[in-house]
C-alpha cells in the first residue's frame, strides 16, 4: 500500500487490475475501489474477503487485530482498564510527556481525560496489550461517565495521523461531553479537535466537546439538542468551511447557534497556549445567520 495525504492506496483484492484503484480511508474506517465499486467499513472488508462470516465476527476480529478486548457487556470496563495501562506508559515515556507538555496540557488534564501512550511493540511490557497505536498519544473517547474506545495520534509524522479502535463510530459521539457541565452553563461549545477540547476544559470551559475532526453529524447534534451551541472551529479556511456546514445543519435541526470567530490559522488550543483571551472570543460569538451572510459575501 502507498500513503498519500490521509489515505492508503493499492491493488484491489476484489478484481484483477494493474493500476491501484483501491483506497483506504483510515480516519473514517472505510475503503472504496474506484475500479469495481466495492466499498464499505473495515468490518465489511473482512466479511467480503471471507475472513469473517458476519458483522459480529468481523468486529471481534478487528478487536483482536487492535489488541483491544472484545465483549459487549464489559466493553466500557475493559476500555477503562486498558486506558490505565496506556496512561502508565505515558508517564514512563519522556518524549511522549514532552509532546504533551509542549501542547500546554497539564497534569490534571492528563488525569481527567486519561491520556496515554501506545508503546512501540519492542517496548511492550507484561500486561500491556499489543496494539495499533504504536508511538501514538492515546485519547480515550470519553463522553459522560462512559469510555467508548480510543484514538491514537501520531507524534513522529507516521501516517495516518489518527488511528481509531475497531468499531468506534465517532459520528455518534462528542469527545469530552459532560452533560452535567453543559446543563450548568446552559450552552455547549463545540471545537474540532481532541486537544482543543482538552485545553478548553483546562481553561475553564468544561461545557466544551470535540467533534473529533469530522463534520458535525446529525447524530452528534441529537446529543446536544435543547442547548444553544457556540461553534469554535479552527480559524483557517477548512475550519471556516466546516463551521459553515455545521451552522446550516444546526439551524436546520432547530438548534440556536453562534459562531466564535478565531484568528486566521489559529485553533482554540493555540489561542489558550499563547495566553490570549479565549473567553472574549466566546463572548463575542456572532449569530449563525450573520456568520453565514458574511461567508456568502466573501
Amino acid at each position: 500500500m502507498s500513503v498519500k495525504n490521509k489515505t492508503l492506496s493499492g491493488i484491489c483484492p476484489f478484481h484483477n487490475e494493474k493500476t491501484s484503484s483501491f483506497v483506504i480511508y483510515p480516519d473514517e474506517g472505510k475503503f472504496h475501489c474506484f475500479g469495481c465499486g466495492e466499498h464499505g467499513s473495515y468490518a465489511d472488508f473482512l466479511i467480503k474477503t471471507g475472513v469473517a462470516a458476519d458483522f459480529k465476527e468481523a468486529i471481534k476480529e478487528l478487536h483482536n487485530i487492535a489488541g483491544v478486548p472484545y465483549g459487549n457487556d464489559k466493553k466500557h470496563n475493559n476500555n477503562k482498564k486498558i486506558a490505565l495501562l496506556f496512561k502508565d506508559a505515558l508517564k514512563k515515556n519522556k518524549s511522549a510527556m514532552e509532546y504533551i507538555k509542549k501542547r500546554g496540557i497539564s497534569e490534571s488534564s492528563i488525569e481527567k481525560f486519561m491520556l496515554g501512550y501506545g508503546v512501540p511493540t519492542r517496548e511492550l511490557r507484561e500486561g500491556v496489550p499489543e496494539n495499533l497505536f504504536s508511538n501514538r498519544i492515546i485519547f480515550p473517547i470519553i463522553m459522560g461517565k462512559e469510555m467508548y474506545g480510543f484514538t491514537g495520534r501520531s507524534i513522529d509524522g507516521t501516517l495516518p495521523k489518527y488511528k481509531n479502535s475497531p468499531g468506534l463510530n465517532k459520528n455518534k459521539l462528542l469527545y469530552g461531553l459532560f452533560p452535567q457541565s453543559v446543563k450548568s452553563w446552559g450552552f455547549i461549545i463545540l471545537v474540532e479537535g481532541y486537544i482543543d477540547a482538552i485545553m478548553m476544559h483546562q481553561y475553564g470551559f468544561d461545557n466544551t466537546a470535540g467533534v473529533m475532526g469530522s463534520s458535525l453529524s446529525n447524530e452528534q447534534i441529537d446529543l446536544i439538542k435543547g442547548y444553544p451551541v457556540v461553534l469554535a472551529f479552527d480559524g483557517d479556511k477548512a475550519g471556516q468551511e466546516a463551521a459553515k456546514k455545521a451552522a446550516k445543519d444546526l439551524l436546520k435541526m432547530g438548534v440556536h447557534a453562534k459562531i466564535a470567530e478565531l484568528p486566521d490559522k489559529k485553533d482554540p488550543a493555540d489561542i489558550i497556549a499563547e495566553g490570549d483571551d479565549m473567553a472574549s472570543i466566546i463572548d463575542n460569538a456572532i449569530p449563525a445567520v450573520e456568520f453565514l451572510l458574511k461567508m456568502a459575501a466573501d
